[in-house]
């Protein structure tokens, strides 16, 4: 019968990684932001984003281009006793507050300006989607389409164009015009009999034919209505959907003056707040815990076989079964609390976006406790079983802990951070491991050193009475011999 492999030494105690570290393989939902590609939401941004634009002054002061742009206000205001030069000039050089002209009794009919002068910007850049039936030819020398900062002009457009020499001239465009087909009719018939006004019109394109003349439809003109404007011989250009871009552009940009959000952005918000939803209903959950246990698994099995190639040499596929089912229970287990988590965060009213980060966190952390846990556990069963130092296994601990704290750092990169988490788990093992071989032995050859000196220590103190008598010895030889050599002195002295 098999037994589970048990790290025997702490070195194979060093390579073990907890199973709660698994735990980020499946719990967040991995959903980015994706991209908005609705072209009535991307329309809706560069009406915005005009409109915003047109919050510039027409001419810097002081230039003759100012000059030139306050007698065209003059000549084109509708005003009852005209427009003062002094007044016309700051109109020129004045930067006009965008968000008043949507606050009055009719702002559809300032963002119906912006929708128009954005409409032909993208008419000169050869995009023809909005305007039904554009002009024939077009000015090559076209610059940009700009509002009449006057609000009773007769020109609501003027067009900036070149002229021969080079110089930026301002020219009158046409009016743009909101509302019903009979409003429409009797004040675009009045203006074309005015002098100043012209005769161009831009409206809604539900009220124009492709050929420009008069659409008579029940959401359009009437036959009589269709014959006045005909007989006035009015010029009219139809933009697609303007009343409705109108209205929307109302709301945008007093939601931009707001908060400072464009509708790219809210749409792009709110399709991921759909996505964090749809993530976390039982169908995602359920898929999630499946793949996240699945690839726990697979993690936890390599690391238990290399836990013991490196530490014996030899598998037990008992243990590899073992440590694969309990970090996929770790992982489904970890899914299910980030769900709750979820959740929980909004049920007391945080967005979506912000509740999964919140439970992504909440989980990430708490098994980053019970990992690190674990492996400080580890270290002071080593300690108690004297296979470690209190030292060693502080500094064990520590490195184990920045370890386990891999899955915090590599959270946002969802599934692709497994590698990463992976690779750093038993890279900084087996380099912990590879330390603690190293120092095993260094203390193995010192107390091997300390034992041979002991040895010739005890050898040294053995010999010494041997010694102590030769040196006694020695000294009798001495004197015998110096009393012999006296003797010897004596007997040569009588002889003589």
């Amino acid at each position: 019968m098999t037994k589970k492999h048990k790290a025997t030494s702490l070195a194979d105690a060093t390579l073990e990684v907890p199973e709660s570290g698994w735990a980020f393989a499946g719990a967040s939902a991995q959903i980015a932001p994706a991209a908005v590609t609705d072209p009535s939401v991307l329309r809706a941004g560069r009406n915005l984003t005009e409109a915003v634009r047109q919050g510039v002054a027409l001419a810097e002061p002081g230039t003759r281009q100012a000059e030139e742009i306050a007698r065209l206000l003059q000549e084109t205001t509708a005003r009852k006793h005209g427009l003062q030069f002094e007044t016309a000039m700051k109109q020129a050089i004045t930067a006009p507050d965008v968000f008043k002209a949507v606050e009055g009794p009719h702002p559809t009919g300032k963002a119906a300006e912006f929708v128009v002068s954005r409409a032909y910007k993208d008419l000169h850049a050869s995009q023809h989607g909005e305007v039904v039936n554009p002009p024939k030819s077009m000015a090559p020398n076209f610059v940009d389409a700009r509002i009449s900062p006057d609000s009773a002009s007769r020109r609501d457009i003027l067009f900036q164009v070149k002229g021969p020499s080079g110089v930026l001239l301002t020219v009158p465009g046409g009016q743009v015009k909101t509302g019903s087909g009979q409003y429409l009719a009797d004040s675009l018939a009045s203006m074309a009999q005015t002098p100043g006004y012209g005769r161009t019109a831009y409206v809604d394109a539900r009220f124009v034919e492709p050929d420009g003349s008069p659409r008579v439809a029940p959401d359009g003109f009437t036959k009589a209505q269709a014959r006045k404007l005909r007989e006035a011989r009015v010029v009219l250009r139809g933009i697609r959907e303007l009343d409705r871009q109108s209205e929307e552009l109302v709301g945008n940009l007093r939601q931009f003056r707001k908060d400072g959000s464009e509708p790219v952005a809210r749409a792009q918000l709110q399709r991921l707040r759909n996505d964090i939803a749809a993530a976390y209903r039982a169908e995602g959950v359920t898929s999630r815990m499946l793949g996240g246990a699945a690839i726990a698994a697979a993690a936890s099995m390599v690391s238990s076989l290399a836990v013991q190639i490196l530490s014996d040499g030899k598998v037990d596929l008992l243990t590899v079964a073992r440590s694969a089912a309990g970090a996929s229970l770790v992982a489904g287990a970890s899914t299910l609390a980030d769900a709750s988590l979820y959740q929980l965060a909004t049920w007391l009213g945080e967005t979506p976006e912000v509740a999964r980060t919140l439970a992504s966190q909440g989980v990430a952390a708490g098994f980053f406790v019970v990992a690190a846990g674990t492996d400080a556990v580890s270290e002071m069963r080593a300690v108690v079983s004297g296979r470690s130092t209190g030292a060693d296994a502080a500094m064990g601990t520590s490195v184990k802990v920045v370890l386990d704290a891999l899955p915090l750092v590599l959270m946002p990169l969802g599934l692709m951070g497994l590698p990463l988490a992976l690779a750093g788990q038993f890279g900084g093992r087996w380099l912990l491991q590879r330390s603690r071989q190293d120092d095993a032995t260094i203390r193995q050859s010192c107390n091997e050193a300390e034992g041979t000196a002991r040895q010739l220590s005890v050898r040294v103190e053995s010999i010494q009475p041997s010694v102590e008598r030769l040196r006694v010895m020695s000294d009798e030889v001495d004197e015998i011999h110096a009393q012999l050599m006296q003797g010897n002195k004596s007997s040569g002295h009588i002889i003589q």
